[in-house]
């Protein structure tokens, strides 16, 4: 269906299957002083993520960027993505949970874990290490 806001997801499904996301490879990164400045400019407390890069030089996407991308592609039912830890870690929520039992399964993961029901009733979680974002970019035509 569509990609919602939280609120609008919330008000309308009340549950929701998640499927976390953690690209720790990029939470490793130290921001560049050039992008501090910028942002603290605009935001002092926020803490930025440096871009990690390829061997030729080409910046990766962001995780924001590869679930976005992924859930546009992937999921047919209503959504929502939360970030958290400096935007490395990826909360996508799918109103649909057999949609997103399909999708996890895609992925290596440990066993589903009960979520707390505010919305997530189960929770997946995937490690995302700097190849398999490589590789998920490359596949959704992001590099």
């Amino acid at each position: 269906m569509a990609k919602l806001a939280r609120n609008a997801f919330i008000e309308k499904h009340k549950k929701s299957t998640l499927i976390g996301f953690d690209f720790a490879d990029f939470r490793r990164q130290k921001p560049s002083a050039t992008q501090t400045k910028k942002v603290q400019k605009k935001a002092p407390r926020l803490q930025l993520v440096r871009p990690i890069e390829s061997a030729t030089g080409k910046v990766f996407p962001t995780p924001n960027q590869i679930i976005t991308a992924l859930a546009k592609n992937v999921l047919k039912s209503d959504y929502f993505i939360e970030s958290g830890v400096a935007g490395t870690v990826q909360a996508l929520h799918v109103a649909d949970d057999a949609e997103a039992k399909a999708l996890a399964e895609k992925f290596p993961h440990g066993a589903p874990k009960p979520g707390n029901g505010k919305p997530a009733k189960v929770v997946y979680t995937i490690l995302v290490d700097a190849a398999r974002a490589e590789a998920m970019a490359r596949q959704l035509k992001l590099l």
